[in-house]
């Protein structure tokens, strides 16, 4: 056990999101990050790496810009459909 003070553990920079849509879906990279950089408004270099599975996909979003993108993710459109959108 560590004795004394607790030490600063670091902040991680990069939040993650999950869409539940995938490949199924037709979802690719693009279309996310269309969402998030066109209709959502945010930059590009909070957008991280995304991956996109059969059934779901996972975006990386810097922590700071991570709620704006949660919340234009619920109330906005990937292609046109609604997704279910949440945090990790």
């Amino acid at each position: 056990p560590l004795a004394g003070k607790p030490r600063d553990v670091p902040q991680a920079t990069m939040a993650t999101l999950r869409i539940d849509a995938g490949r199924t879906d037709k979802l690719r990279p693009g279309d996310i990050v269309g969402a998030l950089t066109g209709d959502a408004g945010l930059p590009k270099d909070a957008v991280g790496k995304i991956d996109v599975f059969p059934t779901r996909s996972y975006v990386a979003i810097a922590r700071n810009q991570a709620k704006h993108a949660l919340e234009q993710l619920r109330a906005g459109k990937i292609k046109g459909r609604k997704f279910r959108v949440n945090p990790i």
